[in-house]
């Protein structure tokens, strides 16, 4: 078997294997262990987008699965702020250390920002930054960015950080996000007639076309999953860990979802880290305590 490609994603390298010829790109992992990746999306599939630093799909990104051996594919591109140089991490080497390796290798200070983090869903809508001062970081000084549970997450600065990814337009939706407590909170969003958002003595709030949908109570602190759900014709239905929401307002009528950009946008951005987003095209309400337990017990979430 020859070496993996390390050069770039847009220079597939191709090797044998006893089953069949695979691409394989940047920083691809061979695995054996296919039990341990049954991961959420491969549980509970037909995500339209998913964003995370561990692997959820075993079979997204156009990953290939043979009957004896799982390859991991990418889970995040970053930037390091001391050569500007960048390399692709799948899962594995976030959780062993690689990435971090990788940042500190021409300085133990220095910073890795996130360019793009990449859609495990299969869809390709990789969520991409191109302008340096506005990539949410995974390294700071040194240091792996984790969220209040010590998970591994993208701290965006509440100033201009963002990633920016347009969804399709969606009736019937669910979104699954895990994200770090704080004041100035807006997950999704771009502008102020579109956006979620969920944060600290507020209330979580969808605004679509400006017409929103309000939920009760409001978070505290911690990091916590928040979840909304829309069935495409009635009113939407909230959840912070787990834990129904009460409405107290329910303006949106004709749902035509159009988010677009991961961690806010303009004067509206998210302050903290988030950890994951899946977002469905569909109403999951069968599927949410199942879904919001694989998340809770990846993170550490009391749920």
């Amino acid at each position: 078997m020859s070496d993996f490609n390390r050069s770039g994603l847009n220079e597939p390298n191709v090797f044998e294997t006893n089953l069949r010829t695979v691409n394989v790109f940047d920083s691809c992992l061979y695995d054996t262990r296919a039990q341990d990746l049954k991961s959420l999306l491969d549980l509970y599939g037909g995500a339209n987008a998913a964003y995370s630093l561990r692997q959820i799909s075993a079979t997204g990104r156009g990953s290939v699965t043979e009957t004896e051996a799982t390859y991991l594919m990418p889970v995040v591109r970053v930037r390091r702020d001391s050569d500007n140089a960048e390399k692709s991490f799948n899962s594995d080497e976030v959780k062993a250390g690689h990435l971090l390796s990788w940042v500190t290798a021409t300085s133990g200070t220095a910073n890795g920002y996130v360019s793009k983090w990449y859609d495990q869903s299969g869809n390709n809508l990789d969520a991409t930054q191109v302008t340096a001062g506005s990539q949410p970081q995974v390294v700071n000084a040194g240091v792996l960015v984790l969220d209040g549970n010590g998970n591994a997450a993208l701290d965006f600065d509440g100033s201009d950080d963002t990633l920016s990814v347009t969804f399709p337009t969606l009736t019937a939706h669910s979104i699954f996000l895990v994200s770090e407590a704080n004041s100035d909170d807006v997950q999704i969003g771009s502008s102020g007639t579109n956006y979620f958002s969920n944060k600290i003595s507020s209330v979580l709030t969808v605004t679509n076309s400006g017409a929103q949908d309000k939920f009760t109570p409001t978070i505290s602190s911690g990091t916590f999953i928040s979840t909304y759900i829309r069935n495409g014709t009635t009113s939407g239905s909230a959840y912070n860990n787990g834990t129904s929401l009460s409405s107290t307002a329910a303006g949106i009528t004709t749902q035509n979802a159009a988010y677009v950009n991961i961690g806010g946008f303009s004067a509206f951005v998210n302050n903290g880290t988030i950890t994951e987003l899946i977002l469905y095209g569909s109403d999951q309400s069968s599927n949410r305590t199942g879904i919001e337990s694989n998340i809770a017990t990846a993170y550490g979430i009391t749920i």
